[in-house]
């Protein structure tokens, strides 16, 4: 069996590490990247579509998908001439794209499992493939704010994954981080405090990270238009929150 006795697939990674360095002898490295993606393509729909699914199938589908972005991203087939080249790489980001979305893939790890950081921190770097390939969808963040809005998922759950929202933050479209930013501001308008304070500590996470200040004046702009309101939406109603934006 491929599962370790404290069951993880540590095995498994290593088995594919393993076996592009010895396709790599024979095929040269860039075939044998090639040939490994397409297995662990299809480790990765076996994990998640497993019927006894556990976290660390999930676990180790999430990093074999990682992985295998990275290699998409870093293969550079043999051709003669630079064009070429960087048709058939596009060809292959286009066909690993398409995967992900016909398989339904990206569903898949973003409905469970946010309460390991671990596991948060895997679907982070698969989320920054698609930024990096322009591919990251308005439905891809809306799936993560679903996590964050579920009235009965854990309030640590919801923290790690806000703070998964702060990572992508970075990079995202104009258009994507005014809704993040209009979406942050009605929670504090219109959320418990708790919900608020967890969202002011995103935002402060988010300042600490800002050594450009890069994201000043929209930070500056949700929290007075949180605390005073708009011309179009009313401020913080309650005393508590309230302070906590005085405070921040």
């Amino acid at each position: 069996s491929l599962m370790d006795e404290d069951g993880t697939f540590c095995k498994l990674s290593l088995a594919l590490e393993h076996l592009e360095r010895i396709i790599a002898l024979g095929e040269g490295t860039d075939e044998a990247a090639a040939l490994v993606v397409r297995a662990r393509c299809g480790v990765v729909e076996a994990l998640l579509g497993s019927s006894t699914p556990s976290f660390h199938k999930q676990l180790t589908a999430v990093r074999e998908l990682s992985k295998l972005l990275v290699r998409i991203s870093d293969i550079s087939l043999e051709t003669d001439d630079a064009v070429g080249s960087a048709r058939a790489k596009e060809a292959d980001v286009h066909h690993t794209l398409r995967w992900l979305q016909d398989r339904g893939i990206l569903e898949v790890i973003l409905r469970s499992n946010f309460h390991h950081k671990q596991y948060v921190d895997q679907v982070a770097n698969v989320m920054l493939f698609l930024v990096r390939m322009d591919a990251l969808r308005d439905e891809h963040l809306e799936n993560i704010w679903a996590v964050i809005e579920a009235p009965e998922q854990h309030d640590s759950v919801k923290t790690t994954t806000l703070g998964l929202l702060i990572t992508l933050a970075w990079h995202l479209s104009d258009a994507q981080l005014n809704a993040l930013f209009a979406r942050l501001q009605s929670i504090l308008v219109g959320g418990d405090t708790r919900t608020a304070q967890r969202t002011v500590d995103a935002i402060e996470q988010m300042v600490t990270q800002d050594t450009k200040a890069t994201m000043a004046r929209r930070v500056t702009e949700l929290m007075w238009g949180a605390l005073l309101g708009t011309p179009t939406n009313a401020g913080v109603a309650d005393d508590d929150i309230a302070a906590l934006l005085i405070d921040a």
